[in-house]
């Protein structure tokens, strides 16, 4: 390693050296050569720093280890380095990596926050320049680093998902991706990356794909490396990824993944520029809304505020996974129309309110609260979810699980909006409508204080929802 300043006349520091000798070994010993001493002024030091040496031992123009038990093919091992110069002005470091290296060791080079690779000694690659601000009397000291060895890739297994394709993931689920690492020398950085498309490019479930988006949420691990000892080696590496909040518009450009096997690509590098890339397939399953909650023993308003898998209501309320009880006891669903009163549907729809009759308590203190998962889609986050009312008689309406709801944000009341053409002559619950109800401007948008929610475990309405208020998913508001 070479050094200088570009003053005039130029200041410099050469023929620093590091490296491996089976003679050599960890302590300092002969092969060992300290930095002369600096005296007077103008000048530049360069010289490699071991602190675990005492004294004037830790800076070093020559600077050897033993080659004796090292694994130089699946280990780097780190060579710290400061220049340390009065001058103001550009300092160039060049480093030759090929002399007595004739068994192509790789030799990675960092500048504290830079990192890249030294291929020979004509590349671009092998010389750093940096601007110096020291000055007469106080100095400036300059800290990176070289890594030499290890040409061995990171061992990568999938956790979760796993390997075998069986791994269940909902858009809008809350979920830890994980893979396991075993490498010696610590990883430079994750970065993953999604395929919703079928499996149709390979032979097997895990085959590489083409048509891959990287995740933008994903960070890299570790999320500031600032040091090439700063990685994980030998551990897992956990990500969180809601699905549906964090790549909301990769996931609503894919509507068929539903059901389909997805893939994950795991692209894991430690600091010697070694690369892993692990292909992982999983289930993408539908979305999932729990109905939690006490629900009393008779009458209960409700709606889906999601588009289910399966219409009918005897199936939107079996359990997917028979993780969860679902419904104690027997169930009816109702809807209401004016011209035909109640009416028991074939089918349930997202945004609708229905009357529900429960034959048993559905609550905690019975130990089965809740009415289970229900599976199915999403309302889009850019589109409207539309629904039909009832023109001249009372409607029940419900909220849709949109993106902005997964941090726990629903829709609030004032969000809602209906347009003049369906909604001018119809009514909710209260008989509340639009501002021309209170003897203002017809508006398309609803008035926010004709809203009144019922409470389920209270089997009662609720005080008036506000403008400002949270709407829940799957309480009906009238």
């Amino acid at each position: 390693m070479d050094s200088d300043v570009e003053s005039v006349p130029p200041y410099v520091d050469n023929t620093n050296t590091a490296g491996f000798d089976a003679s050599a070994t960890d302590t300092f010993d002969t092969y060992d050569v300290p930095e002369p001493p600096q005296l007077g002024n103008n000048y530049i030091q360069t010289y490699f720093y071991e602190s675990s040496f005492s004294g004037f031992r830790r800076k070093l123009s020559s600077d050897f280890r033993s080659y004796t038990g090292k694994n130089l093919d699946s280990s780097a091992y780190v060579f710290r380095i400061q220049a340390k110069t009065d001058q103001s002005d550009t300092v160039t470091c060049t480093f030759d990596v090929t002399t007595n290296n004739s068994l192509d060791w790789p030799v990675a080079f960092w500048n504290g926050t830079d990192y890249q690779n030294l291929l020979g000694a004509t590349d671009a690659d092998n010389e750093y320049k940096y601007l110096a601000t020291g000055s007469t009397g106080s100095p400036e000291t300059k800290d990176f680093a070289v890594l030499m060895g290890d040409v061995t890739a990171p061992v990568v297994t999938p956790v979760f998902p796993v390997a075998d394709s069986t791994s269940e993931i909902s858009r809008n689920g809350n979920v830890t991706l994980s893979v396991s690492v075993d490498n010696s020398c610590p990883v430079r950085k994750t970065t993953i990356a999604f395929s919703p498309m079928p499996d149709s490019t390979g032979p097997a479930p895990n085959f590489p794909r083409q048509n891959f988006t990287t995740l933008s949420n994903m960070p890299v691990v570790p999320a500031t490396p600032d040091d090439p000892t700063n990685g994980i080696a030998n551990a897992n590496l956990t990500f969180d990824w809601v699905p549906y909040a964090d790549d909301w518009a990769l996931f609503s450009g894919s509507p068929n993944a539903i059901l389909n096997l997805a893939q994950l690509r795991f692209i894991t590098e430690d600091w010697s520029g070694n690369i892993d890339t692990t292909f992982v397939c999983f289930k993408l399953v539908p979305d999932e809304f729990d109905f939690t909650g006490d629900y009393l023993a008779g009458w209960c308003l409700l709606s889906l505020p999601l588009t289910p898998v399966d219409p009918l209501p005897a199936n939107v309320f079996v359990t997917h996974t028979g993780n969860d009880s679902g419904i104690a006891g027997g169930f009816n669903v109702f809807s209401y129309s004016l011209d035909e009163g109640y009416t028991q549907p074939s089918s349930m729809v997202i945004g609708k309110g229905y009357f529900m009759s429960l034959y048993e308590d559905n609550t905690t203190a019975a130990g089965n609260a809740g009415l289970g998962t229900v599976k199915g889609t999403i309302a889009s986050e850019t589109a409207n979810t539309d629904l039909t009312l009832d023109p001249g008689g009372p409607n029940l309406v419900g909220v849709s699980v949109r993106n902005q709801d997964l941090g726990g944000n629903h829709l609030q009341a004032d969000d809602w909006l209906f347009s003049v053409d369906n909604f001018t002559t119809a009514y909710t619950w209260t008989e509340a409508t639009t501002t021309a109800d209170k003897g203002g401007d017809a508006s398309i948008w609803i008035d926010p204080t004709s809203f009144v929610a019922f409470d389920n475990s209270a089997g009662d309405f609720t005080t008036t929802v506000l403008g400002s208020a949270d709407l829940v998913p799957a309480r009906v508001t009238c």
